[in-house]
């Protein structure tokens, strides 16, 4: 009878405006993880897919909104993870492709030696002996995969080199009551124009909040996910 059909029927997306039977429902979830994993497979250096190009691949005909309650659910779950707009399984790590894991073990050297100051990248460029535009598009892959950070156009920092440039501004702010250009270029010693590029991105990622030559911190340097693309 129809009460029994309904107990089969597993009604799904906010406001329950799709039904499904809870075996396709199912089948869907370890769909998406079978894609997921072919993906990784055949792209190890990347860190995911976009949520609409998987489901393209998936299940077109599936309504976005479905689909993204399918994805809540495998993320509640633990199966995947959304990490700055796209979709892993858990337990995938990317890794560098040979050629650009040989560049990175040159250039980290270079980033290390560079501390706090993003580095150039002409100067990385002469150290890898490779064109600038081959590093520049070198490092924003590392980014995607947070050994860097894209603080600008044209800077990168190591994420170490970060938290210790937000441990500063966070002890400047204590003891000052607020956070300035000044008093960060003056702690870190890497210029005026750098320490601009590192405030604005403080700013981007809501580590601080800018009130005209000043600066209030917004949360802990601790809670700040250093590695998220701003």
């Amino acid at each position: 009878d129809a009460e029994a059909l309904w107990d089969k029927v597993v009604p799904k997306t906010a406001g329950g405006r799709f039904g499904f039977a809870s075996g396709h429902w199912q089948a869907l979830a370890d769909k998406t993880k079978a894609a997921l994993r072919a993906y990784h497979a055949s792209n190890a250096s990347t860190q995911g897919i976009a949520e609409e190009r998987l489901r393209r691949q998936v299940a077109r005909a599936v309504p976005k909104e479905a689909f993204s309650q399918v994805i809540e659910e495998l993320a509640t779950d633990g199966a995947l993870a959304a990490d700055s707009g796209t979709l892993r399984l858990a337990q995938h790590q990317a890794e560098l492709a040979p050629p650009d894991a040989a560049l990175w073990r040159k250039l980290a050297l270079a980033f290390e030696a560079a501390d706090l100051r993003p580095p150039l990248l002409n100067d990385l460029a002469g150290e890898a002996g490779i064109d600038r535009r081959a590093v520049e598009q070198f490092l924003v892959r590392a980014a995607r995969l947070g050994l860097v950070i894209r603080i600008a156009e044209k800077s990168f920092l190591l994420p170490e080199a970060l938290e210790k440039l937000g441990a500063m501004a966070e002890d400047i702010a204590e003891k000052d009551g607020a956070l300035t250009i000044k008093a960060l270029r003056d702690r870190s010693g890497i210029g005026r124009n750098m320490t601009i590029e590192v405030a604005e991105y403080f700013d981007r990622v809501g580590f601080t909040y800018r009130r005209g030559n000043e600066r209030e911190i917004r949360k802990p340097a601790s809670e700040i996910d250093w590695t998220r693309r701003s």
